[in-house]
């Protein structure tokens, strides 16, 4: 994964230190998923952890830090798996399925943290939802951007229509994010990846161009 890149450089108690705070965050993500934002204890994480209490507040100094930069660090995950695999893809049709692959196989692994997350979008402190909504819009920034080149390629080889090429980006990510929290809120997410099919055709058949002599796939 591209995110263990970041071990390189280094010193070796630095590298313990982060194996640490990533073996918290592990925990914290199991705890959260199963007992929701109120219900979860840093006592629980510890535990889960299997380091001392104390040892979490050498990393973090509330429930609130831990979970927000949870959310952090999953946004960076999934980001790097996206990349990972927007690098295999050439053209755009090929690189819409492999987006909507990737994020619906990460939310289906996580679907119970989702369902915490969402819930404490909704009643959460407000400073901490806003910081996480400043960190969800920064990292899918950043992945429109991408998305948007890569588009961009396809409307000029004739792929798909002439519309802004970022914005397909971010119509994507959009249909992608509101078909999981569907999902995640409704029921269906231990099998969120069955509707990657339809997503694709919902989005490429609004696209992309579907006249007699455009490219073939």
């Amino acid at each position: 994964m591209a995110m263990e890149d970041d071990n390189k450089g280094l010193s070796r108690r630095e590298r313990e230190k982060l194996a640490r705070r990533r073996e918290i965050l592990a925990a914290a993500r199991k705890v959260f998923g199963a007992h929701g934002y109120e219900g979860a204890t840093l006592d629980e994480v510890a535990r889960e952890a299997e380091f001392a209490k104390g040892t979490l507040y050498s990393y973090f100094d509330s429930k609130a830090e831990l979970f927000a930069e949870l959310v952090e660090y999953e946004f960076d995950d999934v980001l790097a798996r996206t990349k990972e695999a927007l690098a295999e893809e050439a053209d755009a049709t090929a690189t819409a399925r492999a987006v909507i692959r990737v994020f619906l196989e990460f939310f289906e692994s996580r679907a119970d943290f989702y369902r915490a997350a969402m819930a404490y979008r909704e009643t959460g402190k407000p400073e901490v939802v806003e910081r996480l909504h400043g960190v969800v819009m920064k990292r899918l920034g950043e992945l429109g951007d991408l998305l948007g080149a890569k588009f961009a390629v396809g409307i000029r080889d004739g792929l798909l229509k002439e519309y802004d090429a970022r914005f397909l980006g971010f119509l994507l990510l959009g249909i992608v994010h509101y078909y999981s929290v569907y999902m995640l809120r409704y029921g269906g997410a231990e099998r969120l990846t069955d509707g990657a099919d339809m997503l694709c055709d919902i989005y490429l058949d609004g696209v992309r161009w579907l006249r007699p002599d455009a490219p073939e796939e």
